[in-house]
């Protein structure tokens, strides 16, 4: 995430999106690289389970979002797998 967050710094983007983000402290790394580079405001959405893996910067306020799930995110009977309890969606 290091690495991510210092190519922040060369990426002239008005909006980038993430995937995969899904631990809060991975997720405050990255949003603190967008701020230090203009894009001060961010998404982070969440699903049923906790986290979707999904975080959205932006130079320009958001002013709407929605997270919506996928019906189904793996198999139930994989309990283990992570795409079952992933808060899978868009």
């Amino acid at each position: 995430m290091q690495a991510i967050s210092n190519a922040l710094q060369s990426v002239d983007a008005d909006v980038v999106a993430l995937q995969e983000v899904w631990t809060s402290d991975t997720g405050s790394v990255l949003k603190e690289a967008g701020t230090r580079t203009g894009l001060v405001h961010h998404f982070d959405a969440q699903a049923l389970t906790g986290g979707s893996g999904l975080v959205v910067l932006s130079r320009h306020p958001v002013s709407l979002s929605r997270f919506v799930p996928y019906l189904m995110a793996g198999l139930p009977e994989r309990v283990l797998h992570g795409d079952y309890w992933g808060g899978k969606g868009y």
